[in-house]
Protein backbone atom coordinates (compact mmCIF):
# COMPACT_ATOMS: atom_id res chain seq x y z
CA UNK A 1 0.00 0.00 0.00
CA UNK A 2 1.41 3.34 -1.01
CA UNK A 3 1.77 5.91 1.77
CA UNK A 4 0.45 9.34 0.82
CA UNK A 5 1.83 12.54 2.25
CA UNK A 6 0.72 16.04 1.41
CA UNK A 7 -1.92 16.77 -1.19
CA UNK A 8 -0.39 17.43 -4.58
CA UNK A 9 -1.67 19.49 -7.45
CA UNK A 10 -1.63 18.17 -11.01
CA UNK A 11 2.10 18.76 -11.46
CA UNK A 12 3.09 16.71 -8.39
CA UNK A 13 4.42 19.83 -6.64
CA UNK A 14 3.70 20.41 -2.97
CA UNK A 15 1.16 23.16 -2.42
CA UNK A 16 2.15 25.65 0.26
CA UNK A 17 -0.55 28.20 -0.54
CA UNK A 18 -2.26 27.82 2.83
CA UNK A 19 0.98 28.55 4.69
CA UNK A 20 1.17 31.96 2.99
CA UNK A 21 -2.57 32.63 2.99
CA UNK A 22 -3.08 32.73 6.77
CA UNK A 23 -0.59 35.57 7.44
CA UNK A 24 -1.94 37.50 4.45
CA UNK A 25 -5.51 37.07 5.72
CA UNK A 26 -4.37 38.23 9.16
CA UNK A 27 -2.86 41.45 7.75
CA UNK A 28 -5.94 42.10 5.60
CA UNK A 29 -8.30 41.55 8.53
CA UNK A 30 -6.27 43.97 10.66
CA UNK A 31 -6.41 46.60 7.93
CA UNK A 32 -10.15 46.14 7.32
CA UNK A 33 -10.90 46.32 11.05
CA UNK A 34 -8.91 49.48 11.62
CA UNK A 35 -10.40 51.35 8.66
CA UNK A 36 -13.91 50.37 9.76
CA UNK A 37 -14.92 47.78 7.14
CA UNK A 38 -15.26 45.01 9.76
CA UNK A 39 -17.24 45.22 12.97
CA UNK A 40 -15.99 43.56 16.14
CA UNK A 41 -18.19 40.46 15.68
CA UNK A 42 -16.76 39.54 12.27
CA UNK A 43 -13.29 40.54 13.45
CA UNK A 44 -13.45 37.96 16.25
CA UNK A 45 -14.95 35.29 13.98
CA UNK A 46 -12.17 35.72 11.41
CA UNK A 47 -9.53 35.75 14.16
CA UNK A 48 -10.79 32.42 15.49
CA UNK A 49 -10.85 31.04 11.95
CA UNK A 50 -7.20 32.06 11.46
CA UNK A 51 -6.22 30.47 14.78
CA UNK A 52 -7.95 27.24 13.80
CA UNK A 53 -6.28 27.45 10.38
CA UNK A 54 -2.89 27.53 12.08
CA UNK A 55 -3.89 24.49 14.16
CA UNK A 56 -5.04 22.67 11.02
CA UNK A 57 -1.72 23.42 9.32
CA UNK A 58 0.16 22.04 12.34
CA UNK A 59 -1.95 18.88 12.15
CA UNK A 60 -1.10 18.61 8.45
CA UNK A 61 2.58 19.03 9.25
CA UNK A 62 2.64 16.30 11.90
CA UNK A 63 0.12 13.83 10.53
CA UNK A 64 0.31 14.50 6.79
CA UNK A 65 3.94 15.25 6.04
CA UNK A 66 5.81 13.28 8.71
CA UNK A 67 3.26 10.49 8.91
CA UNK A 68 3.26 10.37 12.72
CA UNK A 69 0.05 10.09 14.68
CA UNK A 70 0.12 12.73 17.43
CA UNK A 71 -2.71 13.99 19.61
CA UNK A 72 -0.85 16.65 21.60
CA UNK A 73 -1.34 19.72 19.42
CA UNK A 74 -3.86 21.24 21.82
CA UNK A 75 -1.37 21.04 24.68
CA UNK A 76 1.42 22.64 22.67
CA UNK A 77 -0.93 25.30 21.33
CA UNK A 78 -2.11 26.15 24.83
CA UNK A 79 1.47 26.52 26.10
CA UNK A 80 2.24 29.02 23.35
CA UNK A 81 -1.10 30.80 23.69
CA UNK A 82 -0.91 31.21 27.46
CA UNK A 83 2.73 32.31 27.28
CA UNK A 84 1.98 35.03 24.73
CA UNK A 85 -1.22 36.06 26.55
CA UNK A 86 0.58 36.37 29.88
CA UNK A 87 3.33 38.41 28.25
CA UNK A 88 0.92 40.84 26.59
CA UNK A 89 -1.44 41.11 29.57
CA UNK A 90 0.94 41.04 32.52
CA UNK A 91 4.46 41.90 31.36
CA UNK A 92 3.91 44.29 28.45
CA UNK A 93 0.70 45.85 29.83
CA UNK A 94 2.13 49.32 30.47
CA UNK A 95 3.70 49.59 27.00
CA UNK A 96 0.58 48.36 25.18
CA UNK A 97 -0.98 51.84 25.37
CA UNK A 98 1.21 53.02 22.49
CA UNK A 99 -0.24 51.62 19.21
CA UNK A 100 3.13 51.33 17.43
CA UNK A 101 4.75 49.61 20.39
CA UNK A 102 1.74 47.34 20.91
CA UNK A 103 2.13 45.69 17.48
CA UNK A 104 5.85 45.18 18.02
CA UNK A 105 5.35 43.76 21.51
CA UNK A 106 2.48 41.58 20.29
CA UNK A 107 4.66 39.99 17.62
CA UNK A 108 7.48 39.63 20.16
CA UNK A 109 5.04 37.85 22.49
CA UNK A 110 3.96 35.59 19.62
CA UNK A 111 7.57 34.65 18.90
CA UNK A 112 8.28 34.01 22.58
CA UNK A 113 5.07 31.95 22.90
CA UNK A 114 5.97 29.90 19.82
CA UNK A 115 9.47 29.40 21.23
CA UNK A 116 8.02 28.21 24.55
CA UNK A 117 5.74 25.75 22.75
CA UNK A 118 8.68 24.57 20.62
CA UNK A 119 10.84 24.09 23.73
CA UNK A 120 8.14 22.04 25.45
CA UNK A 121 7.65 20.07 22.24
CA UNK A 122 11.38 19.41 22.06
CA UNK A 123 11.47 18.25 25.69
CA UNK A 124 8.49 15.93 25.13
CA UNK A 125 9.89 14.79 21.78
CA UNK A 126 13.25 13.63 23.15
CA UNK A 127 11.89 10.53 24.90
CA UNK A 128 8.74 10.00 22.85
CA UNK A 129 9.98 10.14 19.25
CA UNK A 130 11.45 6.67 19.59
CA UNK A 131 7.87 5.43 19.74
CA UNK A 132 5.73 4.80 16.68
CA UNK A 133 2.06 4.58 15.88
CA UNK A 134 -0.42 4.33 18.72
CA UNK A 135 2.22 4.64 21.43
CA UNK A 136 3.24 8.10 20.22
CA UNK A 137 -0.43 9.10 20.18
CA UNK A 138 -0.87 7.87 23.77
CA UNK A 139 2.20 9.81 24.98
CA UNK A 140 1.13 13.04 23.29
CA UNK A 141 -2.47 12.67 24.46
CA UNK A 142 -1.17 12.18 28.01
CA UNK A 143 0.93 15.33 27.70
CA UNK A 144 -2.06 17.29 26.45
CA UNK A 145 -4.13 16.11 29.42
CA UNK A 146 -1.35 17.03 31.86
CA UNK A 147 -1.23 20.54 30.39
CA UNK A 148 -5.02 20.82 30.58
CA UNK A 149 -4.99 19.89 34.27
CA UNK A 150 -2.10 22.27 34.98
CA UNK A 151 -3.98 25.16 33.37
CA UNK A 152 -7.01 24.37 35.51
CA UNK A 153 -5.04 24.56 38.78
CA UNK A 154 -2.76 27.43 37.77
CA UNK A 155 -4.22 30.48 39.53
CA UNK A 156 -4.12 32.89 36.58
CA UNK A 157 -5.51 30.77 33.78
CA UNK A 158 -8.41 28.52 32.96
CA UNK A 159 -11.97 29.71 33.06
CA UNK A 160 -11.11 32.74 35.22
CA UNK A 161 -8.73 34.04 32.57
CA UNK A 162 -5.96 36.54 33.01
CA UNK A 163 -8.26 39.23 34.39
CA UNK A 164 -8.17 37.81 37.91
CA UNK A 165 -4.60 39.02 38.48
CA UNK A 166 -4.47 41.04 41.69
CA UNK A 167 -1.40 43.26 41.96
CA UNK A 168 -2.23 44.30 45.54
CA UNK A 169 -1.99 40.79 46.93
CA UNK A 170 0.20 40.54 50.03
Amino acid sequence: MKKTGMLYNGKKNKSYISYAAVPIIFVLVQMFYHIGLLNSYWYQIIQLACINGIVAMSLNLVNGITGQFSLGQAGFMSVGAYTSAMLTKLVFAAAMENPAASYLLFFAALVIGASAAALIGFLIGIPSLRLRGDYLAIITLGFSEIIRVLWRVFPYSGRRGLFCWNWNRS
